[in-house]
């Protein structure tokens, strides 16, 4: 759905579902998209955030008959593709994922190929009022990044995606945008490491002649079309992890030049003090299918970063300091999670941090949050029944004005909506919080004003 005062898209993310293949995606969104939007979005058209596997994609370029009927499913139901994640090339669910999640990565011919085959499919499929987006790895696994000869590869393959959808955009009228997540462990970890790549890399003197020779333009309109088309998702979990201000990071963006087509609202674990009580208690969330970044923070400002929570457990022990973990399981009794962050997140969005235009974050057609769910038992990631109290979102976020209660982790029972990413909790059966409490605060901010 369309949310007010110019804040963006709130969309469903299908990530959620434990689909890999077409067959197994289109019977999900047939059977559960429905039923969400009578609760969430009766009234109004709602958005679709679509989870795309490599195969999905090859599937849905030969077929345009597939293609056609999912066009005519969204129309049919009031709803409308706003964005694919285009993340996990392969099976995501019921198997260890782990750094595979990465692969393959930017420098290789299948990740391009890929993302440029779900470029096509989404200028086919959205609705001519969203300019579309697609939600792709920090390009790489960072052990994995050799010397300059691999990030060079990164930056061509960017270089010729965006030929490609500029060629959609010259000749279908559509501008398709290629969002990139950076995330814990990756080439693209931190905000400095991301304006760091754009500028060295991507808005060289030597890039922009590059792209400028691939799309037949000036220097000039190739600076605007790497602008317009390459910017970056940015999840508030997986910076509040890198111990980073939130705001400073956005405005750093803004500065730089740098589109955030998707704000994702994600939670982070956190300890504030590290013993040897807290150690145990979060030791059998421990060995997931998914890596769980964990970094501990000391009292010198020194940042320790672990991979996955076991490999922190058998290192800290009973030292000191604060802890912060992308990705972990729930957790009951532990200290909240990135709330303060969140909250300051979507205040810069909302206010004069962050100005309407071609500025950071562009207009509400091309902006995008994600509401989602999850639906995790202890032995069972099945789908299960989407529960909220309340009829409608907006109904939901007036009554929290004055409702103040502390973040609290979800610790199993049934699934409930929250402001989440694809990689998020909700989306892939991590631990989630409930809509009021992630948003008790935020929502006063993204609805009053």
């Amino acid at each position: 759905m369309q949310l007010a005062n110019g804040m963006g898209h709130l969309t469903y993310s299908t990530l959620v579902h434990p689909a890999d293949g077409w067959d197994e995606i289109w019977a999900s969104l047939r059977e559960y998209l429905p039923r969400v939007k009578r609760i969430v979005c009766p009234d109004d058209p709602f958005g679709v955030s679509l989870r795309i596997s490599g195969a999905t994609a090859e599937t849905l370029i030969g077929s345009p008959e597939k293609r056609a009927e999912l066009r005519d499913f969204l129309a049919d139901n009031d709803m409308y593709l706003y964005t694919v994640n285009a993340f996990p090339h392969g099976p995501f669910k019921n198997r260890i994922v782990k750094e595979q999640v990465y692969e393959p990565d930017w420098s290789s011919e299948t990740r391009l190929r890929y993302t440029m085959n779900v470029a096509t499919i989404l200028a086919d499929i959205a609705p001519d009022f969203v300019d579309p987006s697609i939600q792709t790895p920090p390009l790489g696994f960072k052990p994995n990044v050799t010397g300059p000869a691999v990030i060079e590869a990164y930056a061509e393959n960017i270089r010729k995606l965006v030929t490609h959808v500029n060629n959609i955009r010259r000749y279908q009228g559509r501008t398709v945008t290629l969002a990139i997540e950076p995330e814990p462990a990756c080439f693209l970890e931190t905000t400095a490491e991301t304006i760091e790549f754009f500028n060295s890399q991507l808005r060289s003197p030597a890039s922009i002649a590059n792209l400028a020779a691939k799309t037949g333009s000036t220097r000039e309109e190739a600076e605007e079309i790497m602008s317009r088309h390459v910017g970056v998702v940015y999840d508030i979990c997986h910076q509040a992890v890198e111990y980073e201000d939130i705001t400073e990071s956005l405005r750093a963006l803004k500065d730089a030049g740098i589109g955030v087509w998707k704000l994702q609202e994600a939670a982070a674990m956190r300890i504030p003090k590290v013993t040897g009580d807290m150690v145990a208690a979060v030791r059998k969330y421990a060995r997931t299918i998914y890596l769980t970044q964990t970094h501990q923070r000391t009292a010198d400002g020194k940042i320790t970063r672990f991979l996955n929570l076991e490999d922190a457990n058998r290192r800290l022990g009973t030292q000191s300091g604060a802890m912060r973990m992308a990705h972990p399981f729930p957790c009951a009794g532990l200290h909240g999670g990135s709330r303060s962050v969140q909250i300051d997140a979507l205040r810069h969005r909302r206010g004069a941090g962050l100005p309407e235009g071609a500025q950071a974050i562009r207009p509400a057609r091309d902006r995008n949050l994600y509401l989602g769910r999850s639906a995790r038992r202890a032995q069972d990631r099945r789908h299960r029944r989407l529960h909220r109290q309340g009829n409608r979102v907006g109904e939901v976020a007036a009554s929290l004005r004055h409702d103040r209660r502390p973040v609290q982790p979800l610790f199993g029972g049934r699934a409930r909506l929250c402001i989440g990413v694809p990689q998020s909790p909700w989306a892939i059966g991590r631990p989630t919080v409930r809509l009021p409490a992630v948003a008790r605060q935020a929502a006063t901010d993204l609805w009053s004003h």
